[in-house]
């Protein structure tokens, strides 16, 4: 024998050493029972370059002698790497789909993915306890039935997310705004339905600057709240029933009906209430909105009088009481709302101004 080919086969020699040395790492999942594959990333470092290496043997002209022993190993690590390839997308999908299952409200509403989710956990289970029990990576791993059971798992697995999936469109085609929120979040959401309040983490995300929502202590639902703080009460009581996407419209709609009863009543009070006191008792975005409904009247009816350098008068005054306000000591909310229309009014002072320059 040529000290060539006696390399060889003192690789080879090593290789099975290696590999009879190597068992799996697995983790016990407290909240199965089952037990979690631990595949480092020597392991699989490790297949590909014994892979590498079979290759380059069976190429070598010093080889013949030791083909069929090349071949068999050759055949055995690309099984292995398949199914630890599968083994672990198969785990990785199983650890994401596992807490949506152990809901009892979402199984009820997609029975189907719920069915071929237990078909799926009792062929997992076997495969991991087979993984317990013969825990040496190369005698279980190059197996063509344990590679058609993780195949079989990874098709199941497959139509439980379309299914899931198309579950969760239904959701936010009842409910747009749901569009807003990542699977993980809608599905959280969805897994707590029989608790409304669960939801109040993700109003940030569902509507624009709305923080939370308060819940009374029967669950009615009777206020808004931005993330500065501003408050807007809701204008009927709203009681979450049904399903969430269900509910949810309903807080839309009330949503909508309370800011237009704040803006009606801040309209109202605008002309029997000093500015300086009327601008930090209404929430900004209903300050602003009826503030400049009020500075569009007012210029047409100047416009009309030819009094624009009488009104132009009237908003120096009206800025000069919001800078008076700024200066003194209003709450953090009030300082944003104030500083904001100070803005404003400028641009509404500069407008009337041009109006004058112009002989309008």
């Amino acid at each position: 024998m040529s000290s060539k080919e006696l390399s060889i086969e003192q690789a080879l020699d090593k290789m099975e050493q290696e590999w009879e040395l190597l068992q799996f790492e697995t983790i016990f999942h407290k909240n199965t029972g089952t037990h979690l594959l631990k595949a480092g990333e020597d392991v699989v470092q490790l297949l590909q370059d014994h892979i590498v290496m079979m290759q380059s043997m069976s190429s070598s002209p010093y080889s013949e002698m030791f083909q069929a022993r090349i071949s068999k190993w050759e055949n055995k690590l690309c099984l292995t790497q398949e199914v630890l390839e599968n083994w672990q997308l198969c785990q990785s999908k199983w650890l994401y789909l596992d807490p949506i299952f152990s809901c009892n409200h979402i199984k009820k509403q997609i029975p189907l993915e719920s069915k071929r989710y237990q078909d799926m956990e009792h062929i997992w289970s076997t495969i991991m306890n087979s993984a317990k029990t013969n825990p040496k990576l190369i005698q279980l791993c190059p197996d063509f039935r344990l590679l058609d059971s993780l195949r079989k798992c990874g098709t199941l697995l497959e139509q439980i997310e379309k299914g899931l999936n198309e579950y969760l469109e239904t959701k936010r085609c009842a409910f747009p705004r749901f569009y807003f929120l990542s699977n993980d979040n809608l599905l959280e959401i969805l897994s707590h339905a029989k608790d409304p309040t669960s939801i109040q983490p993700f109003f940030a995300k569902i509507f624009e600057n709305i923080a939370r929502v308060t819940f009374e202590e029967d669950l009615r639902i009777s206020e808004m709240w931005s993330k500065e703080g501003a408050m807007i009460p809701f204008y009927e009581p709203l009681y979450p029933k049904g399903g969430v996407e269900v509910w949810m419209q309903e807080v839309e709609r009330v949503m909508r009906l309370s800011v237009k009863d704040s803006l009606k009543r801040a309209l109202k009070s605008y002309s029997t209430t000093p500015r300086s006191e009327w601008v930090i008792s209404w929430p900004g975005q209903v300050v602003i909105a009826a503030s400049q409904t009020y500075w569009t009247t007012e210029v047409a009816h100047a416009i009309k009088t030819g009094s624009l350098d009488k009104y132009c008068e009237q908003l120096h005054a009206q800025l000069g009481d919001l800078i008076q306000l700024v200066r003194g000591e209003p709450t953090p909310l009030q300082r944003i709302i104030i500083t904001t229309l100070i803005v404003i009014d400028v641009h509404a002072k500069n407008i009337v101004e041009k109006l004058m320059k112009e002989g309008v």
